[in-house]
């Protein structure tokens, strides 16, 4: 029986990052290739990165999935704003063979309890202001994601995906 263990992302998981985008989005819209140093770039070296709302999947110590979150955190401490601070999937993705077994959700959800926790009313897919981001949302064309957000009792926006009100 395949076992599936959702763990915080870091440094030294990004090769097989990169890998599993390579193959997911090859071909894409979006940035079709990425590399170990933009996919760095776009994370650790972003100041709305967030590393403890990010997640990767294994299928029996084989990387087979991640998540990478992103949240407007210069809000979170500021009570002059009084304003809500959102979170943002900004990539995603499982293997191919892997899909269609619940490990896209358990990455969403686990992403999700993370931005609860921190007080992020609303989470988003896509880019968003001010964020380096992966892609600008999910297109009508992709229809297996979109299906599987709409599974996840999501909204499509148009710009934006709102994943849900927590």
């Amino acid at each position: 029986m395949d076992t599936v263990k959702i763990e915080n992302i870091s440094k030294k998981y990004i090769p097989e990052v990169v890998k599993i985008w390579n193959e997911s989005f090859s071909g894409l819209y979006m940035e079709p290739k990425i590399s170990k140093q933009s996919l760095i770039k776009k994370t650790y070296e972003s100041v709305q990165f967030d590393e403890s709302a990010s997640f990767i999947a294994f299928n029996n110590s084989k990387m087979v999935g991640f998540v990478i979150s992103f949240a407007d955190k210069q809000f979170e401490n500021d009570s002059y704003w009084h304003m809500a601070v959102s979170g943002w999937i900004g990539a995603m993705a499982v293997s191919e063979p892997y899909r269609k077994q619940q490990i896209g959700e358990q990455l969403l959800k686990s992403a999700d309890e993370v931005h609860k926790s921190k007080g992020r009313p609303i989470i988003f897919t896509g880019g968003g202001e001010g964020i380096d981001s992966f892609f600008p949302g999910i297109e009508d064309t992709m229809i297996n994601a979109s299906d599987f957000f709409k599974k996840m009792v999501m909204d499509l926006c148009a710009e934006h995906v709102l994943l849900k009100q927590i």
